[in-house]
């Protein structure tokens, strides 16, 4: 056997053994290659973020001491903040959210003079309230990143008005102070969509929505004191309060800036809306239920690890 033989037998020999010992190497060079399957990281992920904005309180005006004589709190500011952990090697998360927001006092006065009387007003009225939100969720694919949540939402809203009334006359006068709060704590179920879409470079879309029902008791207390002729010192004091259902949703949009794969910043517009949640007076002086909003600007920092 010639030289130039044993060598081709010898290359021959070895290219099968590769074949047997290596099977993949003998899979045809031009098949089609798979995109590798999307695989959740394998390190537990945490996200935080902070947020501050302006807010307008609407809804409704909140009707005191007179029936039919309404005041409503002016815009305010918010303040939030929240984090999201993901589990390591799962598309699952858990997160939690806190927001409060404060509109400023808002004067009002009311003043008529007749013929043999005069008659006189004055009430501040404020607003706040706190919402926090505990939720599990899940990566849903959409947009550079995605969750589908479901948990619980706590939610405070509180509207003070307090003032004073003068009255006078011929035959008798009075004097009096009052104070009159409306409140609504609730808590209920929560379901909730939150992502991102990435439009060029590092701008994106951030977005967020949910719905809520939360079930609460609705308070409604005036009370007040004073004195006047004949009368003399007198005090006064009405609650009205129910319980029930309040219907909530709430939005945002926003346009997000990525310094770098961890830190971003995002500037945007929301609301969250609570229908029937304050208890206030009707033009008759009955107890009835009226909506409460809360809107406006905000920027949002946001960074992980």
């Amino acid at each position: 056997m010639s030289r130039d033989m044993r060598i081709s037998l010898l290359i021959g020999v070895s290219a099968i053994a590769l074949t047997v010992a290596l099977p993949d190497l003998g899979q045809a060079a031009d098949l089609p290659i798979k995109a590798p399957a999307y695989q959740p990281a394998l390190a537990p992920q945490i996200t935080w973020w902070i947020e501050g904005g302006a807010e307008r309180t609407g809804g409704g005006e909140v009707n005191y001491l007179v029936p039919g004589r309404g005041i409503e709190a002016q815009s305010g500011v918010t303040i939030a903040g929240g984090f999201d952990y993901r589990f390591a090697g799962t598309p699952w998360h858990v997160s939690a959210d806190v927001r409060y927001g404060k509109a400023r006092s808002r004067s009002q006065s009311f003043s008529s003079t007749g013929p043999f009387s005069s008659a006189a007003s004055n009430a501040s009225h404020k607003e706040d309230h706190w919402v926090a939100d505990f939720m599990v969720g899940r990566d849903i694919g959409l947009g550079t990143q995605s969750q589908f949540k479901l948990g619980v939402r706590i939610a405070d809203l509180r509207a003070t008005t307090t003032g004073s009334s003068h009255f006078s006359s011929f035959i008798f006068y009075t004097s009096s102070a009052f104070r009159q709060r409306s409140r609504f704590l609730g808590v209920g179920p929560r379901a909730a969509l939150d992502g991102s879409v990435a439009i060029q470079g590092p701008w994106s879309i951030d977005y967020n929505a949910g719905i809520a029902v939360l079930y609460g008791k609705r308070e409604l207390n005036i009370s007040g004191s004073g004195t006047g002729f004949p009368v003399g010192p007198f005090a006064f004091n009405r609650s009205d309060d129910s319980t029930g259902w309040v219907p909530n949703a709430n939005g945002a949009l926003a346009l997000g800036y990525s310094f770098t794969p961890s830190l971003k910043i995002s500037a945007g517009y929301q609301i969250d809306y609570y229908w029937n949640a304050l208890r206030t007076f009707d033009v008759n002086g009955n107890a009835q239920n009226i909506d409460r909003n809360y809107s406006g600007p905000f920027v949002r920092l946001s960074g992980g690890f």
